[in-house]
């Protein structure tokens, strides 16, 4: 990030502990604070408490007890504006996750490279 640049939050919410570390220590390497939650329930929590600083959801929907798209749901009843990216190794149909008009800004198909989930989160940023 440039001097003075604002340094945006991102929530990776993720049950693959080395998928976790592994985006948590990229972003954390481009500059991005980055809140950490290996499962549904503790994702929630995040939001909840830091809501106005996120800038970025990175959501893993396949996850125990509570799944990623009814963490979604629950993100998007909070902020309906919430930038949600997706990541599933499933072939996923968009209109699944449209909540009445709302929905995630996109889908990363899994396995993802750095430099595709750099762009992503780049591009679908809430400023």
């Amino acid at each position: 990030m440039s001097p003075g640049s604002e340094r945006h939050t991102i929530l990776v919410v993720e049950d693959e502990s080395h998928l976790l570390r592994l985006a948590k220590s990229l972003l954390e390497s481009r500059g991005f604070e980055v809140l950490a939650a290996e499962d549904g329930d503790e994702g929630l929590r995040l939001f909840g408490s830091h809501a106005p600083k996120i800038a970025l959801v990175l959501l893993d929907l396949q996850m125990p007890r509570v799944s990623g798209q009814a963490v979604l749901q629950q993100i998007l009843e909070l902020d309906p504006n919430a930038a949600v990216v997706v990541t599933s190794g499933d072939v996923l149909d968009e209109t699944t996750l449209d909540f009445e008009g709302r929905g995630p800004r996109c889908i990363l198909r899994k396995p993802y490279g750095p430099m595709t989930l750099l762009e992503s989160v780049q591009r679908h940023l809430r400023h």
